[in-house]
């Protein structure tokens, strides 16, 4: 028997399926084009392009040649999304570096990862690149328009290199390698990544990458729904319309409404140009973290921010603030200047991918926004602008408001910030709020002409058309303005009807039997949002009677209805305005004895 059903269990053990074995996920993708490189003798940098489709972290190795192994250089502390490493070297002789990069998630084993390799030699010498007149650390990108001329001077400090040199550079520059200085024009909007540097002896290299972060060429709005329109309105409308997918700008796609107190503040945002932070800053605003947050700094013609901050819970005292969940750093994407008008990102003193939730708009009126923010820091990542000259009015407005100096609790703990800015200076606690940011396209809406405010009057709120009921029945037309970045405009006439379609009402006041017998005085009321004209009743389904004129919006009516018999009697009645709107038919139930 014992050998039998071995025997049967074994030949069972063969027909059944066998249990599938749990599919390990392939590690994400290598990322390509990396290149090592040395903008001195005390640091060696490697540049990659992403190809995972996913949130990973970077890992980055170094070869130790002593110990002959791979020492971990970041240990996948690189966020997801960025593509630089700067490191330091551990001689400032001459030798050649070996790195590795890969994209890691944790728990992943090292040795199981998509590594990538690059070398460089680096020389000795006290060699500076990207260095201004000032001995300033210029920042490693700079901004451009598609089309339009480009220089741009590759500086130094520290040698006289033989030549000048350039790797990767974009279609359309060209470097002199005498001068150092990159000349020409990029045809199309976007971030080019290339390495200038000087050489020593033919082969003896400083190089630095450099971000070519180019916006789209001026463009003009357009119409992208010609056949966009409103609904015949019924009278006493009051509501928004929404004018969101009525304009477009064929150069930009994305945009954001800053609404505080009423105000709007429309921004383009260029995700061409700075992609990484567009992305960033986009994250906050889906998830809603930018609503009700505070402006909690403000200094009169320099910036006014944002972004930190929100009030702890709605019944918390109003000086408990609570911090915005950060996401990951952003890897820092400087080059375009911070103007009068431009949003950028906060950061932490001395570190140059430190940014997060906060940003700030620029209003350099006062202050030399560009020849401080453009520099310091490794540059300040603007990556938006304000569309419309009413944004600019806002901005300002909210920058000269008064400040104090400010003892909060945030997150349990008490913190001290500096120019908070209050709405009352009165009031120390009139803290100002953003209402909400919201994605929208980056077009400003204006109001142009209303041909027929009596009809209905009409103001634009960022994307919305406001409109209220005037007093009379009939058609306006609306001509709606769109500027975009560049201050082009576009017009679309809007027509609005506006008609009598809602019915009156009509109720019962009372009811009173009166002599003759048979005999009723009826008391009623009649409404409309228009205007009444005339009202009727019947009585047990005899013929209808006209109970008389009716003017207004409201009046009162009184009739002696007759011919009731006893027991069971109806009586109904209808109102009717003047557009041929008819009321329900009220039906009232009422017996003589």
């Amino acid at each position: 028997m014992s050998s039998s059903f071995s025997c049967n269990a074994a030949l069972l053990g063969f027909l059944l399926p066998l249990a599938a074995a749990p599919a390990l996920a392939a590690p994400p993708a290598a990322p390509s084009d990396v290149v090592a490189y040395c903008p001195n003798e005390n640091r060696v940098h490697l540049s990659w392009r992403d190809n995972s489709d996913d949130e990973t972290a970077w890992w980055v190795d170094r070869w130790d040649p002593v110990t002959e192994t791979w020492v971990a250089a970041s240990g996948g502390d690189l966020p997801a999304d960025f593509e630089v490493w700067r490191g330091v070297v551990p001689s400032t002789e001459a030798q050649t570096i070996r790195l590795r990069v890969a994209p890691w998630k944790p728990g992943e084993i090292e040795a199981n990862l998509n590594w990538v390799e690059a070398e460089v030699f680096k020389p000795e010498g006290p060699l500076d690149l990207f260095i201004d007149v000032a001995g300033r650390e210029t920042p490693e990108g700079s901004g451009a328009r598609a089309g339009e001329s480009i220089s741009f001077q590759v500086q130094i400090r520290g040698g006289s290199p033989d030549r000048y040199i350039a790797r990767d550079l974009p279609a359309g520059l060209s470097l002199d390698e005498n001068t150092g200085l990159v000349t020409g024009t990029i045809a199309a909007p976007g971030v080019y990544r290339c390495f200038l540097g000087v050489e020593f002896d033919g082969e003896e290299r400083f190089e630095r990458a450099h971000f070519f972060r180019v916006l789209p060429a001026p463009s003009t709005p357009v119409v992208a729904d010609p056949a966009f329109s409103v609904p015949v309105q019924n009278a006493g409308v009051r509501g928004f319309i929404n004018l969101g997918t009525l304009f477009a700008d064929p150069a930009r796609e994305r945009g954001a409404w800053i609404e505080t107190g009423g105000a709007s503040i429309i921004l383009a945002l260029h995700e061409t140009a700075a992609p990484k932070t567009v992305e960033n800053f986009l994250g906050y605003v889906r998830r809603g973290d930018y609503d009700r947050v505070f402006v909690h700094r403000a200094i009169d013609g320099f910036i006014f921010q944002s972004g930190g901050f929100a009030p702890f819970s709605p019944t918390a005292p109003a000086t408990t603030w609570r911090s915005v969940v950060k996401r990951d750093n952003v890897q820092n994407e400087p080059g375009l200047s911070n103007v009068r008008g431009t949003i950028s990102m906060a950061k932490m003193g001395g570190q140059r991918d430190s940014a997060t939730s906060e940003w700030f708009l620029n209003i350099h009126t006062l202050q030399d926004n560009p020849g401080n923010l453009d520099l310091q820091n490794g540059g300040f990542t603007a990556f938006g602008q304000i569309v419309g000259a009413p944004g600019f009015g806002v901005m300002d407005a909210i920058g000269s408001l008064e400040t104090s100096d400010r003892n909060l609790s945030i997150d349990g703990s008490a913190r001290f910030l500096e120019n908070v800015p209050l709405l009352n200076p009165a009031n120390p606690n009139s803290f100002l709020l953003v209402d909400s940011v919201s994605e929208v396209r980056p077009i400003h809406i204006s109001l142009v002409s209303n041909s027929a405010p009596q009809v209905v009057a009409t103001e634009v709120v960022g994307p919305l058309l406001f409109i209220d009921w005037g007093s009379q029945l009939g058609t306006a037309s609306i001509v709606l303005r769109a500027t975009n970045a560049d201050g082009n405009t576009v017009d679309f006439t809007l027509p609005i009807r506006v008609a009598d379609r809602n019915r009156p009402t009509v109720r019962l006041v009372s009811l009173r039997a009166v002599r003759p017998v048979g005999t009723i005085l009826m008391r009623g009321r009649a409404e409309d949002d228009v205007a009444l004209a005339r009202w009727r009743y019947r009585v047990n389904n005899r013929r209808w009677i006209n109970g008389g004129r009716l003017a207004g919006r409201a009046r009162n009516f009184t009739a002696r209805a007759r011919g009731f018999r006893r027991g069971r009697n109806l009586i109904r009645i209808q109102a009717f305005d003047r557009s041929g709107n008819r009321s329900a038919i009220l039906t009232q139930r009422l017996t003589f004895r």
